[in-house]
């Protein structure tokens, strides 16, 4: 599994958005592939079938644990710079290739809101042809491991930090809010 990002735009275009046929060439992935992208509210899933992605219908439980199943937009659906997505591949030993013009417009993504108590997920990604830096204008964290030794045993703790909070050009991560909805500023 790989999160992938949304750096392009259409060939020739001006929109921000591009279609899930055109970004992801197909050549080098095998039957069976596949695309996941989080809305904000579920996940939209395509599969790679007779060479072209073709819409899979996810299930998910509803409030009262039963099944729900929602049917995935066609390859049209449009994806939006900075948003990012999961391919699941069967052979990942070949390149993959993204399909696209780099668009040099900014652009802002917003993020869902979320409280301490019920945090909020957005699947974001790096538009960009270089790394960025959310430190670079606010305080962000990120969890990492901890090795302390307590009475002769290792012991692995989680702790906040805030260097290194960078995410690679081409690369997607999950934001988690906790509080507010802020918009990131690719």
């Amino acid at each position: 599994v790989t999160m992938i990002a949304v750096p392009w735009v259409t060939v020739g275009g001006e929109a921000d958005a591009m279609k899930v046929a055109n970004l992801v060439k197909t050549d080098t992935l095998s039957e069976g592939d596949e695309l996941y992208y989080y809305d904000g509210s579920v996940y939209r899933c395509w599969k790679l079938q007779g060479g072209a992605w073709q819409p899979a219908t996810v299930t998910l439980k509803d409030a009262k644990g039963n099944d729900l199943s929602v049917q995935t937009p066609d390859a049209s659906y449009a994806l939006p710079r900075g948003k990012g997505l999961f391919l699941v591949r069967q052979d990942a030993t070949k390149e993959i290739w993204l399909y696209g013009q780099h668009s040099t417009a900014p652009i802002s993504v917003a993020v869902a809101a979320g409280t301490a108590g019920t945090p909020a997920y957005t699947m974001i990604a790096n538009p960009n042809a270089e790394a960025y830096d959310l430190n670079a204008e606010t305080a962000w964290t990120r969890k990492t491991d901890v090795t302390k030794t307590i009475g002769g045993v290792a012991r692995t703790f989680k702790k906040d930090t805030t260097d290194g909070v960078v995410i690679p050009a081409g690369t997607g991560a999950w934001y988690v809010s906790k509080g507010g909805s802020p918009t990131i500023a690719w």
